[in-house]
Parts: structure tokens; sequence; C-alpha cells
């Protein structure tokens, strides 16, 4: 039997927009409305992503 080997064809290293660099290495507490903010936000996107309207988490 032959196993094909899988090869990943994307570009890389990419480089990334400095301020999104520092917004991932920020600390952000779960207690803050900064945080809430950005939760509400993602579950939002991912009923649309899942093409739902129901609760997604």
């Amino acid at each position: 039997m032959h196993v094909r080997k899988l090869r990943l064809l994307t570009p890389g290293p990419t480089p990334l927009y400095p301020p999104a660099v520092r917004a991932m290495g920020a600390e952000m507490h779960h207690r803050t409305e900064d945080f809430r903010r950005a939760y509400r936000t993602v579950l939002e996107d991912l009923k649309y992503f899942m093409g739902t309207r129901n609760d997604v988490v």
C-alpha cells in the first residue's frame, strides 16, 4: 500500500501588523469590560460562521 505524503502549500512566515502583535501580547482579565466586549463579539461571529441564530457556546 502506498501512503501519500500530505504537503501544505501555504505562504509563510507572514509579517504581522505591529498593533496586532502588541494586542496579542497584552493581558486581558476575564472580569473586565474589554474582555466581555470581545467575548460577545466572538460569540456573535461564531453564530454567523456556524450559520445559526442559536447560542453556540
